[in-house]
């Protein structure tokens, strides 16, 4: 997630509480039995322990142009080859070495309607692992690309690995304006996951944004009549009718996981101004500024996990992460997901 100071959020927002009564176990599977059928739900086939493989060997320092950067993005490239996907690897204008991994499975009635899917791989510097920000984003893409291979869908779907996020969703954006500019694709929805991966429990460990509670006085007494514990997702949304969607089928899922959601929808007049900048820190917003509909899902990166990109010294390590948080996570994303590529 790329850094801002600005602690100001003028907005209006809806603030879900999610609380299941069923609480499924997270029990990982061997590989053979975690390979989805056509049939199923493909949050059904999400195994764990493939997660935690991936986000540590992803979680070192990656600034575009290492060699774990190169690691990584090789990665990317072969993992959605293996699983089925048509992948290309644009460069775009900001430089040559810079490049997106682009993933296509084509959809069977609809296949110039699209949702994207995607997180960004790169990290911040050469000293700080970035494992929250943003290996648990890259490696919940990777094993999304994984279970949603083996389904058919209406509309396209596209797993995307953006690069250059730090340096001001340089990656992101590029592809937003190709897609802005391409009059034959709709996008339907695009989804970022940034930031998935740290939770604590402790009260208080949830921080609210300076002036928050003036703006938001009920929200803040629910979070507060929670301890402000930092326990929950937060998904943020432009408050539209097909992100609205996608939102309402990620809460609903997240209510069968037991996962609590904040959701924070906003409206098209306030969402590409500066006094949302403290929701406009991820990729979502690039599609946010040419009017294409995105929704960041977080676990609010600074207001909650002290080792953010390692400023403190303090150090953004997988032990640091709550892998099972994350697997609800990824379950609830796909489970949206795969309402929204359904006509």
């Amino acid at each position: 997630m790329i850094m801002t100071y600005r602690r100001h959020a003028l907005l209006r927002v809806s603030v879900v509480l999610v609380a299941a009564m069923l609480v499924p176990a997270l029990a990982s599977a061997t590989d053979n039995s975690t390979a989805p059928t056509e049939t199923s739900s493909a949050s059904e086939a999400v195994d764990q322990s493939r997660y935690e493989a991936d986000l540590r060997f992803i979680a070192k320092p990656r600034p575009p142009g290492s060699r774990h950067w190169q690691a990584v993005q090789d990665m990317c490239v072969s993992r959605l080859r293996s699983y089925g996907y048509d992948v290309s690897i644009p460069t775009y204008a900001h430089n040559d070495t810079s490049k997106n991994v682009i993933g296509i499975k084509r959809g069977t009635k609809n296949p110039n309607t699209t949702v994207v899917l995607s997180a960004h791989y790169d990290s911040t510097d050469r000293s700080c692992p970035g494992a929250d920000d943003n290996a648990t984003g890259t490696a919940a893409l990777l094993e999304s690309a994984r279970v949603l291979a083996k389904q058919k869908y209406d509309r396209t779907l596209v797993l995307a690995c953006w690069d250059e996020e730090e340096r001001g969703l340089i990656g992101s954006q590029a592809y937003a304006r190709s897609v802005a500019d391409d009059k034959a694709t709709n996008i339907a929805m695009m989804y970022g996951y940034e930031m998935i991966g740290f939770t604590a429990k402790k009260p208080g460990s949830q921080k609210i944004p300076f002036g928050f509670g003036l703006v938001f006085p009920d929200q803040v007494e629910a979070l507060k009549k929670r301890g402000n514990s930092g326990d929950f997702i937060t998904i943020v949304y432009d408050n539209n009718l097909l992100p609205m969607r996608a939102a309402d089928a990620f809460v609903d899922a997240a209510a069968k996981l037991d996962l609590p959601v904040v959701a924070l929808p906003v409206f098209d007049t306030l969402k590409n101004t500066w006094a949302m900048k403290q929701l406009r820190r991820s990729d979502h917003a690039a599609f946010w500024s040419y009017n294409l509909p995105g929704m960041m899902i977080t676990d609010s990166s600074n207001f909650r996990n002290p080792n953010y990109h390692c400023l403190k010294g303090t150090n953004d390590s997988v032990e640091t992460l709550d892998h099972a948080f994350s697997t609800k996570v990824i379950k609830a994303t796909i489970a949206s997901v795969e309402v929204m590529l359904r006509d």
